[in-house]
């Protein structure tokens, strides 16, 4: 016998709220074996688009009353679907047909009913609704969140439309240099953002075009700060001969012209991404056994985790761009001396440098000089699967989310949360390091984290700020007003929101 219930929500009444499904429910009975959970719960495709079609067998219990289907997003937006309770008979199959406000990967969870109020064990699938022919997918939350953001940068803090360069903040900076445009490390981190949102936008062809047609744009802008000095080009702090170059400063912009590469196959990214590798080179000799200096000067005094470990994740991309094996040993040999050098035992954290003099070690911890290391063993357990680098990978995750994550009661979210404070730079560094790793292990908490900080954020009273549309990573739980942004952080939060798209794009 097939009972069918079907429900469709025409109007559905998105609550700005997270509800958990299942595990999670705010009333919780007691849990008794007496009565048994669903079987064979399933998401078959539905007929009509963004419906989910959901099927399962009601247990066989005479003192079966009722089962409570809940519905959420699989990433952590805020988007609740209120949960549905229905009487069904036992040794039935039920089925209900949900209208889900996006395209998005959900997840149903089940939870059947005695008479009493005793409850089974939540029954959880997930699955994607019914796209439709030739329809391309909704903008996601989180991509839409990034897409805000990343047109008020432009707007806020874009020079002109045709120059590529960013100002140093909001309201904008007219010095002390260069008419108050960012330094190169600023300007890199709005090309991350960037970098970013371009590929996550790749699913919506009206805005993944709109990021396209910034291409040209976005790579001559950046490409305004190289230099030539000692017979080498590179990224100056300032566009002009004699000024400063950091190798921290020129990886990070390697690295992104290694993933556009990647994303591209333009070989305009990929020579780019090898002159930087060039530059990071002469930053390197055999003194306290190798490691990479931070600054290009004629008598460096240090070798920097922030400059070793981001190389050997460089590396490692241009192995996987080229397959050329000297960028894979390379890689292992950058890998092998940030972790003997700076990783500290006790807690597998990252030092930040150490003096040339083999002796003296700066023990200031910061979140993204442990989430490299983090990125590149993941890396290099892809490309070789030797296990120790996953162990080390594990490791470090561990700690960085025992360290720098803190519990906090959301209202906003309606749930308890773990949420990631600081540099917010920083942490967006540190967050390529988790999802790496996350595409390996599928260990999702520390994605979650991530997703849970900024949704609390995004929903919170002073997360986003009204007439700018500029974020509040300032005061990450959005309690407090800010009324300034640097272009480097507001690129991180683009960043760091497009990573998680892409996360809500592929369903993981």
């Amino acid at each position: 016998m097939t009972k069918e219930v079907n429900l469709l929500f025409l109007f559905i009444n998105i609550i700005i709220l997270f509800s958990s499904c299942g595990k999670n429910d705010s009333i919780t009975p007691n849990v008794n074996s007496s009565i048994d959970p669903v079987e064979n719960l399933t998401i078959k495709e539905a007929n009509t688009p963004k419906q989910l079609y959901v099927v399962w067998d009601n247990p066989d219990n005479e003192n079966l009353s009722t089962v409570k289907i809940s519905c959420r997003t699989k990433s952590i937006t805020g988007v609740k679907i209120e949960p549905i309770t229905l009487t069904v008979e036992k040794g039935t199959q039920s089925s209900l047909t949900i209208e889900v406000p996006m395209y998005s990967t959900y997840i149903i969870s089940v939870k059947t009913y005695s008479e009493t109020g005793m409850s089974s064990e939540s029954i959880e699938v997930e699955g994607k609704p019914y796209l439709g022919d030739n329809e391309e997918p909704d903008t996601g939350i989180f991509l839409a969140r990034a897409d805000t953001v990343m047109d008020a940068m432009i707007k806020l803090m874009l020079t002109s439309p045709r120059s590529g360069v960013w100002n140093s903040g909001y309201p904008n900076s007219t010095g002390p240099y260069w008419d108050g445009d960012a330094v190169v490390w600023g300007q890199g981190g709005a090309f991350s953002g960037f970098v970013a949102i371009r590929e996550a936008s790749q699913a919506i062809k009206s805005l993944g075009n709109k990021y396209i047609e910034m291409d040209d744009l976005m790579f001559n802008g950046i490409n305004k700060f190289i230099t030539t000095d000692n017979n080498i080009s590179a990224y100056a702090v300032y566009p002009s001969n004699g000024n400063q170059r950091f190798y921290d400063d020129n990886v990070w912009i390697g690295i992104d012209m290694a993933n556009l590469y990647l994303q591209t196959g333009d070989t305009r990214y990929l020579d780019k991404a090898k002159m930087v590798w060039q530059f990071i080179l002469s930053g390197t000799d055999e003194k306290i056994g190798g490691g990479v200096y931070w600054i290009e000067e004629e008598n460096p005094s240090s070798k920097h985790t922030c400059s070793t470990a981001p190389s050997a994740v460089l590396a490692a991309k241009l192995y996987l761009a080229t397959k050329e094996q000297e960028y894979l040993d390379k890689s292992v040999e950058l890998y092998t001396w940030v972790k003997e050098k700076l990783q500290d035992s006790g807690d597998y954290l990252y030092y930040d440098n150490i003096n040339i003099n083999g002796i003296t070690i700066d023990k200031n911890k910061f979140t993204y000089n442990s989430g490299q290391p983090m990125q590149a063993a993941s890396l290099l357990y892809k490309i070789t699967n030797e296990k120790q680098y996953l162990t080390d990978a594990q490791n470090i995750a561990r700690s960085i989310f025992n360290k720098w994550f803190t519990e906090y009661v959301s209202s906003s979210l309606e749930q308890r949360i773990n949420y990631i404070e600081g540099h917010t730079w920083f942490n967006a560094v540190t967050l390529r390091g988790f999802i790496d790793l996350y595409k390996i292990d599928g260990d999702r908490k520390y994605i979650t984290a991530f997703e849970q900080t900024f949704s609390n954020l995004w929903l919170s009273k002073y997360g986003v700020d009204e007439s700018t549309k500029l974020p509040n990573y300032s005061h990450i739980l959005g309690d407090e007003r800010q009324s300034s942004w640097e272009v480097l952080h507001v690129g991180a939060v683009v960043e760091i929101l497009a990573n998680l798209a892409l996360l809500e794009e592929e369903g993981l």
